[in-house]
């Protein structure tokens, strides 16, 4: 037979139970962050990836207009 536990000890176990749910809710939280700062950082990359695209097209089209007539 099964006796109740004593009120401090069943408060103690609530108290880690809360803390535990609140430490994930907290790592949670932070992996939202870094899920967002990840994604910023693909856009980021593309952004510069079609930056440099449209700078050595404009490096060509640059040096094709310098070019004597022929």
């Amino acid at each position: 037979m099964e006796t109740e536990r004593p009120a401090a000890e069943q408060e103690a176990r609530w108290r880690i139970l809360r803390a535990a749910t609140e430490d994930r809710t907290r790592l949670m939280e932070v992996a939202a962050v870094v899920v967002v700062l990840a994604a910023v950082a693909v856009v980021e990359a593309a952004a510069l990836a079609a930056a440099m695209e449209v700078m050595e097209e404009s490096t060509v089209l640059l040096e094709e207009a310098c070019q004597p007539p022929t």
